[in-house]
Formats: structure tokens, C-alpha cells, sequence
């Protein structure tokens, strides 16, 4: 009889435990970390309007990017089918940076998105309402960079606030581009 059973067990098919697609993948932007909750604060300076729209949307873009999750706010990573093994993975992810977005723009902003359930939704409102070509803006840039001086300002202080200018010119100017 042992032998009988032996034939069974060999002839048996094993129990196969398929993991999620997305277990231990850490370049799978639907990988979640432990350390990732909806209380996380991306970025320490909130988004108040247009006047600081494009520090701060570069500043979320970049955490976004160092966590993998930027494609969830271009809209390249798209929500799948309600049937594919990824779709809870995905709506997890989705809802955390959605919840990012939230709590990273002050609370008049927020309640006039909140009820957006998808984090690219939430990031076109945001950008159509404050990316805009901010002419007045860049005047005021461009003539800080024409005034400045070194002045008492060590060589390093001076290269590094002329830097932070072009910089920041370079950013209008490309919001510029983008819009023709």
C-alpha cells in the first residue's frame, strides 16, 4: 500500500502558489513600500496657487520620480481592467498618490479636488488651473538676473543665487514652449 501511495504522491500535481506580479519587483511602479502611507508629505512646501505652481510641481515630480510613480500622474500608467491580476495593485497605488497629492496642496485647493479618484485627473486640474505663462513673472526673474551683483556675497553665494535664477527663468521659459 505504501508503495501505491508513493505512485500517487509522484503523479500528483504539486500546489503551485502564484505570487502577485508585483511581490518583490521593486522597478514595478505598482510596488508598494512599507514606509508608504496616505499621512507621507511629499514635498514641505504646499502648492497655495500660481504663484508657486511651478517650484512645487517640479518638487513633486521628483519625489514622484524617485518613487516610481510618476507615469500614475502623465497617465502612462493606465488603470487596468477590472479582471487583470494588477487592477487591485493599481488602484492601491492610485489612491496613495492621489492622498500624496492631497495633503500636498493647501486645504482650499484640495477640497476643489478631492473628490477626483484618479491621481492623473487630480494632476491635469492642478496644471490647467495654475501652469499658465506667467509674463509679469518672468519680467521680475529676468531682471533679478540683470541687477544682480556679487557685491559682498562670496564667489559661491553669487554663482549659487545667479544658478537658482537661470533655473528658475529656464522653468518659465519652458512652461512658454510647452504651451505654442
Amino acid at each position: 500500500m505504501s508503495s501505491h501511495s508513493d505512485a500517487e504522491s509522484a503523479t500528483a500535481s504539486p500546489i503551485v502558489v502564484t505570487p502577485p506580479s508585483v511581490s518583490l519587483d521593486y522597478s514595478n511602479p505598482l510596488y508598494l513600500y512599507a514606509a508608504d502611507s496616505t499621512s507621507l508629505l511629499l514635498v514641505t512646501e504646499k502648492l497655495l496657487g500660481d504663484a508657486n505652481y511651478n517650484l512645487w510641481s517640479r518638487a513633486i515630480t521628483k519625489a514622484l520620480t524617485a518613487k516610481n510613480k510618476l507615469g500614475f500622474i502623465h497617465g502612462t500608467i493606465s488603470k487596468p481592467d477590472d479582471d487583470h491580476r494588477d487592477y487591485g495593485a493599481w488602484l492601491r497605488c492610485n489612491a496613495l498618490i492621489c492622498s500624496w497629492l492631497l495633503n500636498a496642496v493647501s486645504s482650499d485647493i484640495a477640497s476643489q479636488v478631492v473628490c477626483l479618484d484618479d491621481a492623473h485627473i487630480i494632476w491635469k486640474t492642478l496644471e490647467t488651473r495654475f501652469k499658465q505663462k506667467n509674463v509679469a513673472k518672468i519680467f521680475h526673474v529676468q531682471h533679478q538676473i540683470a541687477i544682480l551683483q556679487q557685491g559682498s556675497m562670496d564667489v559661491g553665494s553669487f554663482f549659487t543665487k545667479l544658478n537658482g535664477l537661470w533655473e528658475e527663468l529656464k522653468n518659465y521659459e519652458n512652461l512658454h514652449l510647452w504651451r505654442l
